[in-house]
């Protein structure tokens, strides 16, 4: 049985961002737990395509819905800086350019750029990608069924 520090289940844009940051602690043994083919599938379509990642104007202004105080808490009253992204802690210092409109897409106008940079850094991180892998239960002290094999973690992720 592979024993890991954290199983995330589900290789989604979610998941790989969790795995991302998690991956920055080097004593963690990671495992992203993917059902599909192909992990960061829908990310690689994000932006038309392109891989709209963000907004150099962003500010409270731009949200007409929902609980306004909690957005001025997230990107401050006076709007998110490109330097506070949380994308740049998930992408590092990946080359981007913006439209008339300053919207922020990775410099190649790719969206699976996006997938490839994370899979890659994710790869350098030793974290596992466990592809075509479905889990069918999680019981008691994160075991996780996948077929015939079984996996354990300290903790489980549902992305």
């Amino acid at each position: 049985m592979e024993r890991y520090d954290v199983a995330i289940v589900g290789g989604g844009a979610s998941g790989l961002a969790c795995a991302a940051v998690l991956s920055e602690q080097p004593s963690l043994k990671i495992a992203v737990i993917e059902a599909g083919a192909r992990a960061g599938k829908k990310l690689a379509a994000t932006g038309n395509g392109q891989g709209n990642i963000g907004n150099m104007n962003m500010s409270r202004s731009c949200y007409r819905s929902g609980d306004l105080s909690l957005v001025g808490k997230i990107i401050g009253e006076e709007g998110a800086k490109p330097a506070d992204w949380a994308c740049r802690r998930i992408f590092g210092e990946m080359l981007y350019r913006t439209d008339g409109s300053g919207r922020i897409y990775p410099f190649s106008m790719q969206a699976s750029s996006l997938t490839d940079i994370l899979l890659r850094k994710l790869g350098r991180r030793g974290v596992d990608i466990l592809l075509e892998t479905r889990v069918s239960d999680i019981s008691e002290g994160f075991v996780l069924s996948c077929g015939a094999r079984q996996s354990s973690a300290r903790y489980a992720v549902l992305a």
